[in-house]
């Protein structure tokens, strides 16, 4: 628990009486407080409404219970508060800023903050802490704008003049930069039923949220919507609006301070322009009055007009000048008539769903009741006709039999219950092998048990089938333009598909008091088993794989361009999987959806963008205590590497722990490194689907550890690579490193044929650049 004497200071430096300690045993003995949260009694699972809480939370769910905590104040803000004792990491620290809180104090790190029970019964304090630790307040709230959720939230809108004329679905808007409006951490704005409506745009359910203009008393949330807002001087950016039912006064659309923070926007007001940041590029912004956004397109006209043609260098002289800094590019530049008038506007498509995009539910009710057979359950093994999955063994090889393993009686009984139900579908017959492979479990997330054969000794003497699998991120890049998806996922699909009669017996188990048995169809755990069922899925759908099908072992996505594609695209997938006996699993398919779940992804037509469970089972991974635990979280990570720019470099620490016979030891930078990973998967950005028909653009660089590159394409990050330096490469010179990196990214399979553009961030590794790498 927290030392009480520097608690009971806290309380008087900020003149407060804590009266809940969000985090003690269930008995209570290290609470600082008489109400508390336990293990038995969650803090996410308590009402804290109208308490001083004093929250020293999980260092793996800090935001989690912040956020929780904000949601209960949303009810009681005049009479709640907190004080957040947390680790001083840059992370930790930004979110806190984010949230308004004021930082109180900062303990250095070996400070000996907590205590623990003596062998007489008093506490003794503990070893100090391996980080320096920050307290921050959170005080009540004196006008009641409230950050949080709940049925009598409010949210004040100020106005002030920074006023710009954008483009919303493509109707003309009038939108207001105002550091004064809050959106409670839900959106980034507002727009105008009326204006929303106007632009034909589709509602989303809203959040619990009443909102006060200023002048014009209370305005009630009807709904939200996700638009791409695009700026007169051509910036464009994706927003979430809350719809208001009653006009702004002065404007249409409001960009709250939620959308300043997600761009890091700078106001100057002398100028009456807001610089923003997306990617890595920063925009300047001028307000509809600003007499600078007249100068500069005055300037940029007159350059335009008055600039001399180009003329060639020859090799000598451009060397001359990169050796003295000049910044080179390597791009393609097409003609382009001069135009002196704006060009014609073209309507933005909102980000929400259009109705026409989606199948009509009753369409699709219909379609999928007439292949509604295809979603029953397999009663036995189906016969197609071919020779199914075989075993072949290297020359010379023996039958290997293995001792079967002690279980549990939980064990056992689950055993009998497995066996059973396989006989009793036909997967399964009784045997008489020379083969005998044991049965051994693993624990399920819920704590069942999960029957598993150890087949290690079969597959160390199976020659192996070398079958190319799908890449995964090449299977991302097909989806571009499309707008609506389907997933469909087979029930046991491996079960769905014979063994060869010879090779029956090879599949030989022993089941611990029930005898031998082997199976009749593919099961889990067989050397070759992926091979070849995705062998047999590709020649299935192979005629229709990447036009509207994609393939992946059991999961199968169906991707169109609009409802009357889909409709037809899911009836062709759905006649394969009739004709060629394969059962779907209802349950677990998806259809007709703007966006879905596929491979640990979100896919949309806005890009692809991590899928948010897989980032929470990152957000809440514990340190690694040993290499294992390190290297499973490396594996998770490393999946999802095209999100995070400067991978490479931002777990070299954690990398250099799995390399040779390297001691363990996990230092600050570990930690540094781990919680970085952490917070670059919590933001990650949404990617954009490749367009091949369209140019990219390639921006390399070059860190202390290693190299980096970003692919983009509209201005929007495509995919991020980067590569650590080997032991030789540390030792390259600054302009020998990033050309380095330009050549990597231009190698990198990340980098599609055919881009158009390519540049670099240190203009000098422009020379390095090979012909064969530019030819590419």
């Amino acid at each position: 628990m927290f030392r009480r004497d520097l608690f009971e200071s806290i309380q008087s430096s900020l003149g407060v009486t804590f009266t809940y300690d969000a985090a003690c045993n269930d008995e209570g003995t290290n609470a600082l407080c008489a109400r508390y949260a336990s293990p038995g009694r969650s803090f996410l699972a308590s009402n804290v409404a109208g308490e001083c809480v004093w929250i020293n939370p999980p260092y793996s769910h800090i935001r989690d219970w912040q956020q929780h905590y904000m949601r209960c104040k949303a009810s009681d803000p005049e009479h709640t508060s907190a004080v957040f004792c947390v680790p001083a990491w840059p992370q930790v620290h930004r979110l806190m800023q984010k949230a308004k809180y004021s930082l109180v104090a900062r303990y250095p790190a070996g400070t000996p903050l907590f205590s623990k029970p003596g062998p007489d019964g008093q506490r003794i304090p503990m070893a100090g802490t391996p980080w320096a630790v920050d307290l921050w307040y959170d005080k009540p709230c004196d006008e009641g704008i409230v950050r949080g959720l709940g049925p009598d939230s409010s949210i004040q809108v100020k106005l002030c003049p920074l006023l710009y004329e954008v483009t919303v679905a493509g109707t003309k808007c009038t939108a207001l930069a105002d550091t004064g409006a809050k959106c409670a951490e839900v959106a980034d704005g507002y727009i105008s039923l009326a204006k929303a409506q106007q632009a034909g745009l589709r509602l989303e359910a809203p959040p619990l949220l009443q909102v006060q203009v200023a002048n014009s008393g209370r305005s009630q949330v009807v709904g939200c919507v996700t638009v791409n807002v695009r700026f007169d001087c051509g910036f464009r950016d994706d927003a979430k609006l809350l719809v208001l039912r009653d006009n702004i006064p002065g404007t249409d659309v409001v960009l709250a301070l939620e959308w300043m923070h997600k761009r890091n926007a700078h106001m100057d007001v002398q100028r009456a322009a807001m610089t923003v940041r997306k990617g890595s590029r920063w925009h300047t912004l001028y307000a509809r009055d600003s007499p600078a956004r007249t100068d500069a397109r005055t300037k940029a006209l007159l350059h335009t007009l008055e600039a001399e043609p180009f003329a060639p260098l020859t090799a000598k002289k451009a060397a001359r000048r990169l050796s003295l800094g000049a910044r080179a590019y390597i791009t393609l530049v097409q003609p382009q008539p001069l135009a002196l008038s704006e060009e014609e506007e073209k309507p933005d498509t909102p980000n929400v769903q259009a109705v026409s995009d989606l199948v009509p539910d009753s369409e699709l009710q219909a379609l999928l009741a007439e292949f509604e057979d295809v979603f029953q359950e397999p009663k036995e093994p189906p016969d197609r006709g071919d020779i199914g999955h075989t075993i072949p063994l290297k020359k010379g090889a023996t039958p290997p039999a293995k001792r079967s393993y002690r279980l549990t009686p939980k064990e056992r009984d689950e055993v009998k219950r497995e066996v059973t139900d396989l006989l009793a579908k036909g997967m399964i017959q009784p045997s008489t092998s020379p083969y005998g492979a044991p049965v051994i479990f693993v624990e399920k997330a819920d704590g069942s048990l999960r029957m598993v054969l150890d087949y290690r000794a079969l597959n160390k003497i199976t020659r192996k089938r070398r079958y190319p699998m799908p890449n995964i991120t090449e299977l991302f890049d097909q989806l571009a333009g499309a707008k609506v998806f389907s997933s469909l996922d087979l029930q046991q699909g491996y079960n769905q598909i014979r063994i060869h009669p010879d090779d029956v017996p090879k599949t030989g188990f022993i089941a611990p008091g029930m005898g031998q048995f082997e199976y009749k169809v593919l099961c889990f755990g067989l050397t070759n088993a992926p091979a070849t069922f995705q062998s047999v899925m590709n020649n299935m759908f192979g005629p229709h794989i990447g036009k509207f099908v994609l393939v992946y072992l059991d999961d199968i996505l169906v991707f169109s361009k609009n409802a009357e594609e889909h409709k037809e695209h899911l009836r062709t997938v759905l006649e394969i999987l009739r004709k060629n006996q394969f059962k779907a699993k209802r349950s677990k398919c998806d259809f007709n959806r703007p966006e879905l779940h596929f491979l640990g992804h979100i896919v949309s037509r806005e890009g692809l963008k991590v899928d948010d469970r897989k980032i929470r089972v990152i957000r809440e991974w514990e340190v690694p205590q040993d290499l294992h635990k390190l290297r499973a979280f490396l594996g998770l990570a490393n999946y999802f590497r095209r999100f995070i720019q400067g991978y490479s470099s931002l777990v070299a620490p954690l990398t250099a722990l799995t390399g040779g016979k390297k001691p363990w030891k996990w230092t600050d930078a570990c930690q540094a490194a781990f919680e970085g990973v952490k917070v670059a998967l919590t933001q990650a950005p949404v990617l954009k689907l490749p367009e091949m028909d369209k140019p990219f653009t390639v921006w390399s660089d070059a860190s202390v550890h290693g190299t980096g590159a970003v692919l983009l394409q509209e201005e929007r990050p495509v995919a991020y690579t980067s590569a650590k330096f080997s032991p030789a490469e540390y030792n390259y010179t600054t302009t020998d490193q990033e050309c380095l990196g330009t050549v990597r990214a231009l190698e990198m399979e990340m980098y599609p044929r055919g881009g158009r553009k390519r540049d670099t961030s240190h203009r000098p590794s422009a020379t390095c650049i090979s012909t064969r790498a530019t030819a590419r």
